[in-house]
């Protein structure tokens, strides 16, 4: 692996170089805090039990892997031959505090206006409001 510094407006490389005098850049992104992961699975525990008022039994983990798929974009990732590509959902782990919170508001929207029957396998129930982050 190889590692870029920046001192003094200048970028410094590391040894060891990798093959053929190929470098691995990678960028460095800032990942969501674990307040707003913590209030993530609050909300959702607050759905379940919401749908256990109404008789349905949905897991934590369910809704999870329902509301990823159905509100996160998708992108495409290209094969070997740069011609074909499959799209790939993205996930929750690679978000960032701004583009996570847009997603779990967009949960909450979809709770408060009585919405959750338009994602495939919810059923739909009255809204209900989920507690504002204590942070």
């Amino acid at each position: 692996m190889h590692y870029f510094e920046k001192r003094d407006w200048k970028i410094i490389s590391s040894f060891p170089k990798l093959e053929d005098w190929f470098y691995q850049i990678k960028q460095v992104k800032k990942t969501r805090s674990l307040d707003i992961n913590s209030y993530y699975w609050l909300c959702i525990q607050v759905i379940v039990d919401e749908y256990k008022n109404y008789w349905y039994i949905h897991t934590s983990w369910e809704l999870h892997k329902l509301f990823k798929k159905w509100l996160l974009p998708r992108y495409r990732v290209y094969g070997e031959n740069k011609k074909s590509y499959v799209y790939q959902r993205q996930t929750t782990t690679n978000l960032n505090n701004k583009e996570f919170s847009k997603y779990l508001n967009n949960i909450i929207l979809i709770c408060e206006h009585w919405q959750l029957h338009k994602i495939p396998w919810l059923e739909e129930i009255a809204g209900f409001i989920i507690p504002e982050s204590t942070n």
